[in-house]
């Protein structure tokens, strides 16, 4: 308990740029593995599996815990790869970090249905997160400082053509009824 304070107090993934400190990168990732796949392995143990032996809940604790953790330091140790092997910090380097943790959850699982769309929603998540960081600086996600967010982070992506501007469908000077909402 006392290694897990001292890693949630020390140790955070975006303390340091891409590229640099990998112990700290992996440890800041642990830590919220060993945290999931702990509460996910107490409650399995007390509704589902019941455990009645130490044995029996160090066996389900194992069961969740080692592949999530596992899971997040192949995620930390191939970005932190990739970035140094690529020379660029982007978002094919938490790609292929996902892919990788989704290769440890279809060796955990070996069930493709599972571990394919578990593989789809981590790449999602990892795209969704590093596009967070590079472009909306807020501490916040949910709620993000509006003077931290660029211009056009919260609207739909520059598509082309897209205009933004409102235009009334009523126009008070007409005298048509039925043209004004057209």
């Amino acid at each position: 308990m006392v290694l897990l304070r001292i890693m949630m107090e020390k140790f955070n993934y975006y303390d340091k740029p891409e590229g640099e400190d990998p112990i700290g990168k992996i440890m800041g990732l642990t830590k919220y593995g060993i945290l999931t796949g702990g509460f996910i392995a107490i409650y399995d143990a007390c509704m589902y599996s019941q455990c009645a032996t130490a044995a029996q809940f160090f066996n389900t604790a194992g069961y969740w815990m080692l592949p999530i953790t596992g899971m997040c330091v192949t995620f930390s140790a191939v970005t932190y790869t990739a970035t140094n092997l690529r020379k660029k910090d982007d978002k094919i380097n938490y790609l292929l970090g996902a892919l990788a943790s989704g290769a440890v959850m279809h060796a955990w699982l070996r069930q493709p249905l599972f571990s394919g769309w578990g593989t789809f929603f981590l790449v999602g998540y990892a795209l969704a997160k590093k596009d967070y960081k590079q472009n909306c600086p807020s501490k916040n996600p949910i709620l993000p400082n509006i003077d931290d967010v660029h211009k056009n982070y919260l609207l739909w992506r520059n598509i082309p053509y897209r205009n933004y501007t409102w235009k009334p469908r009523w126009e008070p000077g007409r005298e048509d009824y039925y043209r004004n909402f057209q």
